[in-house]
């Protein structure tokens, strides 16, 4: 039988603020684009996703919009990808040929405190965790050879064929500990690090992340709140309700991070394949009282810009426009498509009601996680 380990996230109030919604989350204005829920579920992006319900003997095809229970197993089929809405706001967005097990989605009586717990059974996902204020409320997920206690991150965790376990920090900082270590033996993985920790030994020392060898950069100016979308159909940025033109960061794009609104510029990058191009969709929403956008986009080797491009436009308030481009896989880069008027945006997945509306202290924010597991016997 597999050993596994858990990989829990801790939620502190975070320092990133989510725009106010007050008189405008539900104001009179453009159609609802995208599923607001307060249920765990399933959004197909591409491809075929099956869905075993707990105790039952067969997978079935997954629908989609499929509310998920305790028990459930999620499997992608070779590059097909799903991504899994947990009803607090939380995201996992499964890879090709992965395979999951919801192995806990509570909220406790208090309607505040959560448990969410989900067994990796082998492949490759990505979880964006939401931060709430309940310090009580927890996020795990299992795999093997170390424990990982998040403190208010944005981490990656791979393990390897050999059951090693490599977690490095985007953001904030990682408790790493072999399972059943006591308190206060763990080593503490802070951003830019990582560590490996093999199975039966201790993690290793922190030692600097090698970064990506090629990425994307993305950087917007204001007036205008951006949403790019991968070829998969995975999104990373706002997305507009109604009249709210950010009611809700994603981040379901392996390996992205987005900046987030209040920053200027917006910068939002992500890894690329080398020899493999990458069609990208972008989007853009008018914020204030609108203008003069500017957007550039960047391809970085080892480091260094390889190649860019740009493009200004003129954007009215709430008004949302799509344009996109295309990261060759020798490095260059196409110029933007001219940009047109659209009436809603391509992001597929749902938005949890928990996460439209400020919170008693107006704060919110995210946690952004990768995990990945191979199946053992």
């Amino acid at each position: 039988m597999a050993a596994f380990i858990a990989i829990v996230a801790i939620f502190v109030t975070g320092d990133r603020n989510f725009p106010s919604f007050t008189g405008g989350l539900f104001s009179d204005g453009p159609p609802i684009a995208v599923a607001l829920s307060d249920a765990t579920t399933l959004t197909i992006l591409s491809g075929e996703v099956k869905i075993k319900p707990k105790g039952a003997p067969d997978w079935k095809e997954g629908l989609q919009g499929q509310t998920l229970a305790t028990g459930d197993s999620i499997r992608a089929a070779k590059d097909a990808a799903a991504i899994v809405t947990y009803f607090e706001g939380s995201t996992t967005a499964i890879e090709d040929e992965a395979e999951i097990v919801l192995s806990k989605i509570e909220k406790n009586p208090n309607g505040v405190t959560t448990e969410i717990s989900t067994q990796i059974v082998v492949g490759k996902t990505w979880t964006k965790v939401a931060r709430l204020l309940d310090p009580a409320s927890s996020f795990a997920m299992e795999t093997q050879s170390a424990v990982a206690v998040v403190r208010g991150t944005e981490f990656a965790v791979g393990v390897n064929p050999d059951g090693s376990t490599v977690v490095t920090t985007g953001e904030g900082e990682v408790a790493l500990a072999p399972p059943g270590a006591p308190p206060g033996s763990a080593v503490l993985v802070k951003a830019g690090f990582e560590s490996k920790a093999s199975p039966g030994q201790p993690p290793t020392q922190p030692q600097p992340a090698p970064p990506p060898k090629r990425a994307i950069r993305l950087t917007l100016a204001s007036p205008a709140v951006p949403l790019v979308t991968d070829d998969k159909g995975r999104s990373t940025g706002c997305v507009k309700v109604g009249e709210v033109a950010c009611a809700q960061m994603v981040n379901q794009i392996p390996g992205s991070d987005y900046s987030g609104p209040q920053s200027e510029p917006q910068v939002i990058t992500f890894a690329l394949v080398e020899g493999k191009d990458r069609a990208l969709t972008t989007s853009y929403t008018g914020t204030g009282a609108g203008g003069v956008y500017h957007i550039q986009g960047e391809v970085i080797d080892d480091g260094a810009i390889k190649s860019s491009t740009q493009f200004a436009a003129n954007i009215k308030p709430n008004e949302s426009q799509q344009t996109g481009l295309t990261a060759k896989g020798d490095g260059s880069i196409t110029d933007f498509a001219e940009p047109v008027v659209v009436d809603s945006l391509p992001f597929k997945g749902a938005l949890s009601a928990a996460l439209l509306g400020p919170t008693p202290t107006g704060e919110a924010g995210m946690q952004i996680a990768t995990f990945s597991a191979q199946k053992t016997a």
